[in-house]
């Protein structure tokens, strides 16, 4: 069901994206309502982006909404029409990449390239030349943006007074949070298992060059990737996405070609390049995993064992041991703990907490390390220690507690008044104009006459 859903969403974004007169069926008279210098805003752009967002789910009024769509669009506009003006250039190599990361998303959800082409009645090339422009535009209109914002600063005086300005009864109330990390360590795998899956993929490399076997079905009996369903087959991917020794091995050889066994991070590997393009390729392969046996389990928990021995004689603090010891790079170079994904603070709500990483704190002090916990993490057995640091209970935003919150606040907020700004003077700069129907929109009486 949620594959479904996620269908559908698929679709409509791209209609949306590749289809912007799609909604003009549906009116009378298509019109320009807004215009920035040499660019315009037409009213079927903004009734298709309204259509989608209520098809969405969206609740918003329907007054509200629409000027919120139509500052987007004319804001994008602006900044794209100033960076022109700034010979602010995108290099058509980044174009081509996001273009190539946004149509491999679309393909994965389509199922295939076949798919995606039979419910658009156009060949892949045809989409990309579509969707190149759309890209373009939003590509320029972040660059003149981060080129306005990224100098922007905030002091903790300032960060003090945007606080003391919010009303009590306004002040947002924080549920629990707490602060977690860890030193996480992969067991190493013993030569003898190394060599027994070597040993079953030579076999089965041999069945396929010399017996007649079919790469795709051993792919669908011997791999142990999610590709296997699909015989082994990966899709394009630009050089510099995949890991850095199936490339090498990859792109040695031509279609049709099957590799010798390769070991990356992820286990052992055959390899066949399908087709290559340019920086792009799309191979097929089989990986089988080879699994750590007890004794390698306990030789990692020894040995952060050990390492809990040395800071709790205080020989090494746990953040300086996690940035030496610890295999998961995301929370090593954080000191070893968590951080909160959308805020990137350390202090994360109980409810967005991993349940088993919960659980274990859970029977835990505060202050206080675990011993040596076996896990699975990306499908890998691992082995960790696990430090919970400190408890926040449920309160009132505060300044003490909560710093690091209300400083990325007022810095948005900062970044947002500046921005405001920014387009009040290139009014004066660059002919806009919006329709009077519009004018009542908020960001219109805020940029023209100087609202807040």
């Amino acid at each position: 069901m949620k594959s479904e859903i996620k269908k559908i969403i698929f679709y409509l974004l791209l209609k949306f994206l590749l289809i912007p007169g799609l909604a003009q069926e549906n009116t009378l008279i298509d019109k320009i309502i807004a215009t920035a210098d040499d660019d315009v805003v037409l009213y079927s752009e903004l009734e298709n982006r309204y259509l989608e967002i209520m098809q969405g789910g969206g609740m918003e009024s329907p007054g509200n909404l629409r000027c919120r769509i139509l500052e987007n669009l004319l804001s994008t506009k602006i900044l794209v029409a100033k960076a022109q003006i700034d010979s602010i250039i995108i290099e058509k190599k980044r174009i081509d990449q996001e273009m190539n990361r946004r149509m491999d998303y679309f393909i994965s959800v389509a199922g295939s390239e076949k798919e995606l082409e039979k419910n658009y009645g156009k060949t892949i090339s045809q989409l990309k030349e579509e969707l190149r422009p759309l890209i373009k535009e939003q590509m320029l209109a972040q660059e003149m943006q981060q080129s306005l914002l990224k100098d922007l600063k905030i002091t903790p005086t300032e960060v003090r007074n945007y606080f003391s300005q919010i009303p009590q009864d306004s002040l947002p109330y924080y549920g629990s949070e707490i602060e977690v990390g860890q030193i996480l360590i992969y067991p190493k795998v013993n030569r003898t298992e190394k060599l027994r899956v070597k040993e079953i993929l030579e076999k089965v490399r041999d069945s396929i060059l010399n017996a007649g076997a079919s790469f795709q079905e051993m792919a669908k009996k011997y791999s142990q990737d999610g590709s296997s369903s699909g015989g082994g087959e990966l899709g394009f991917f630009n050089k510099g996405d995949l890991a850095a020794e199936y490339e090498a091995a990859a792109l040695k050889l031509k279609p049709g070609e099957i590799s010798t066994v390769v070991e990356t991070t992820f286990g052992f590997h055959i390899i066949q390049l399908i087709e290559r393009k340019g920086e792009r390729f799309n191979s097929r392969h089989i990986l089988i995993k080879p699994v750590a046996g007890e004794s390698d389990l306990q030789l990692s928990v020894h040995y952060l064992d050990s390492i809990r021995g040395l800071i709790s004689k205080d020989s090494m603090s746990f953040s300086s041991a996690a940035k030496k010891y610890s295999e998961d790079k995301a929370t090593a170079d954080n000191g070893g703990l968590f951080a909160d994904i959308t805020t990137g603070d350390t202090r994360i709500p109980t409810d967005k907490i991993q349940p088993a990483l919960f659980f274990t704190v859970d029977s835990m002090k505060t202050g206080s390390i675990s011993n040596p916990l076996i896990f699975k993490q990306d499908g890998k057995t691992a082995v960790r220690l696990v430090w919970y640091k400190s408890k926040f209970p449920p309160h009132k935003a505060n300044l003490t507690d909560d710093y690091q919150k209300i400083h990325t606040v007022a810095l948005n907020n900062k970044k947002m008044n500046h921005l405001n700004q920014w387009f009040k003077k290139t009014l004066r700069e660059l002919y806009i104009s919006v329709d009077e129907e519009y004018k009542d929109c908020e960001f219109w009486r805020m940029w023209s006459e100087g609202g807040e």
